[in-house]
């Protein structure tokens, strides 16, 4: 005998068995074991009586169960939150805003991300690096693309932005679910200069607002107008 050990009888003639138990904390909780069938009954109550003993010790199976299965459904959400799949929600931040080149857009990162690199594209967002990026760029850059090289960095520093300040915006939050726990490692990608760019060996890069800022307040009280 054990003491909470029960059957389940659906409409259907489905039976699963039970452990019926209360926790410390006065819950009444309702432990699936398994279905008769793939179950003995003697199997089943060996289980039922493992979690009873658990429960004596003061744990609470199911809500131990319910803990592991968030665990489980997080990770695979983080993997399926793959660099295209952030490229595509901004694309679709695009398109919901009604820019007129959100399907340019789609169209030029289709042919230099996710054609040329199939692999990357379906690499989980949060373990893709600087480096990774850079290749993508790199690509176009070497091939003489430049103006496609810069589009491409422009439209990659965008998502990226896109994915970290979604949290709280009503307008791109659930396009950007599951991003999250992303960094945004594109924000370093540098600007394309083509040979022959004046300062071509320094690298370039867009002033962060805390910069900006800064920088604004040294200049501001210079006396040339320009």
């Amino acid at each position: 005998f054990v003491r909470g050990f029960a059957v389940r009888v659906t409409a259907a003639g489905r039976k699963t068995f039970l452990l019926v138990y209360v926790t410390d904390e006065g819950r009444e909780r309702r432990q699936k074991i398994g279905d008769f069938g793939p179950l003995t009954v003697s199997a089943a109550r060996d289980m039922a009586r493992t979690l009873r003993n658990k429960v004596a010790s003061g744990a609470d199976p199911f809500a131990e169960q319910r803990e592991r299965r968030a665990e489980a459904d997080a990770a695979r959400t983080k993997d399926a939150a793959t660099l295209g799949g952030l490229l595509g929600a901004y694309v679709a931040l695009l398109k919901r805003k009604g820019k007129a080149t959100a399907g340019k857009v789609e169209g030029e990162i289709e042919r230099t991300v996710r054609v040329p690199f199939k692999t990357l594209w379906k690499a989980p967002a949060a373990s893709v690096t600087l480096d990774d990026l850079t290749r993508i760029t790199a690509k176009l850059a070497r091939a003489g693309k430049w103006r496609q090289a810069e589009k491409t960095r422009s439209y990659l520093r965008a998502a990226y932005t896109a994915a970290v300040s979604a949290r709280g915006n009503t307008t791109a939050a659930d396009l950007f679910e599951g991003f999250e726990h992303v960094e945004n490692v594109a924000r370093d990608l540098a600007t394309i200069d083509r040979p022959g760019d004046i300062n071509e060996a320094r690298p370039k890069r867009a002033l962060s607002q805390g910069e900006l800022a800064a920088y604004w307040q040294r200049i501001k009280d210079m006396p040339a107008p320009h």
